[in-house]
């Protein structure tokens, strides 16, 4: 399945309160730098939060994707998971 998504901004700020990271739903605790992607996402605006190292695991998903193909934070979580990295 493919998933339509259009990246509008990734910014690093500090955390005012706790979040839910949602790659590997662990805590982003307040005052933890982390990474704020907002965007497009099958056509409705969505912002997520991550831990800086989960970002960095999408990253790697992504590198190992074909062009243009997208993909979903749970399809992430697997190949970390599974050891694919």
């Amino acid at each position: 399945m493919s998933h339509e998504t259009l990246t509008l901004s990734t910014t690093e700020p500090v955390a005012r309160k706790d979040y839910t990271c949602e790659v590997c739903n662990g805590a982003i605790r307040r005052g933890v730098r982390h990474v704020v992607c907002t965007g497009i996402y099958e056509g409705d605006f969505h912002s997520s939060r991550l831990h800086s190292n989960c970002h960095q695991d999408c990253l790697d998903y992504a590198s190992h994707m074909d062009y243009g193909e997208s993909y979903t934070f749970e399809a992430v979580r697997e190949w970390v998971q599974d050891g694919s990295r």
